[in-house]
């Protein structure tokens, strides 16, 4: 889709009169990162780097995007959130909350990423 998490590498660009974005010769690849439903629901998630060519990627920001948890105190419920950046970079992430910049931890964060690209 056409959004900042998509434009964060700037060899993506709109395809006008989409919602889209084109990000030729860039393998992007999903993350999911998953933080405990105890959490504060304003918690972000702040990712910046560089692409696998050295470029300096636009800093991006996440919130979970899911409603609230049934129960919230159940072990298996989490915050989730989905990222999506260009394959082989190098990126750090820290996580905040409300409108504060201080960094902050969850109890722990949860990484899954998708299939290797094919080499």
């Amino acid at each position: 889709s056409d959004s900042d998490i998509m434009k964060a590498d700037s060899r993506c660009a709109s395809v006008e009169g989409t919602c889209a974005a084109y990000c030729p010769n860039v393998c992007m690849r999903s993350l999911t990162v998953a933080i405990p439903s105890s959490t504060p629901p304003d918690t972000k998630l702040h990712i910046e780097g560089t692409s696998s060519d050295g470029q300096s990627i636009n800093p991006v920001t996440f919130m979970s995007y899911k409603k609230e948890p049934k129960d919230p105190t159940s072990l298996t419920a989490h915050r989730i959130m989905h990222v999506a950046l260009p394959a082989g970079g190098s990126y750090t992430a820290r996580f905040t909350e409300g409108y504060g910049q201080d960094t902050v931890w969850p109890r722990y964060a949860s990484t899954s990423y998708e299939d290797t690209p094919n080499e």
